[in-house]
């Protein structure tokens, strides 16, 4: 018989560990939203993106507010992060998938979009900072926090109607 030794798990890291922690890496543009159907901000959220190494939206330091195509098209977001409750996450990657005016966005591009978990994400600075910034920490997400959720091309009628 032997004892075991049970390690205790490092501590979640704050906002200020990782703004220092990803101080020098690229700060790509991350448009964060509340929900899809409008598309909504998530509002005063700057500072987190700031924190966990991205650039926030113009309208990030504001209030949450319907957001227009116009707008998301102009801020060309590099990454795109979706909150859903854990019970929608399903429906939220779908209406995603759906957003077929967002393929030409760079995030869709660059295969860098996503809906998180919304409860996990606002107690877990290092979820969006792990999005961001996966090279630089390397620790594992919670599990069923995230998922990949790429807009998808319109289909294109005359195809399905040749098959």
């Amino acid at each position: 018989y032997s004892e075991c030794a049970m390690s205790t798990p490092a501590p979640e890291p704050t906002l200020d560990d990782l703004r220092a922690a990803l101080a020098d890496r690229p700060r790509p543009r991350v448009l964060l939203l509340a929900s899809l159907d409008p598309p909504r901000s998530c509002g005063d959220a700057a500072g987190r993106i700031a924190a966990c190494g991205g650039t926030p939206a113009p309208w990030d330091d504001a209030p949450a507010r319907d957001l227009t195509d116009a707008e998301i098209a102009a801020f060309a977001p590099e990454v795109i992060v979706t909150l859903a409750d854990a019970d929608a996450m399903d429906d939220a990657e779908d209406a995603q998938a759906e957003r077929h005016d967002w393929v030409a966005l760079p995030a869709a591009a660059a295969g860098d979009a996503y809906v998180a978990d919304a409860a996990r994400f606002a107690d877990t600075p290092r979820i969006l900072a792990t999005i961001l910034h996966p090279d630089a920490l390397p620790d594992l997400l919670p599990p069923f926090s995230v998922r990949l959720a790429l807009p998808r091309p319109a289909a294109d009628d005359d195809d399905e109607a040749e098959d």
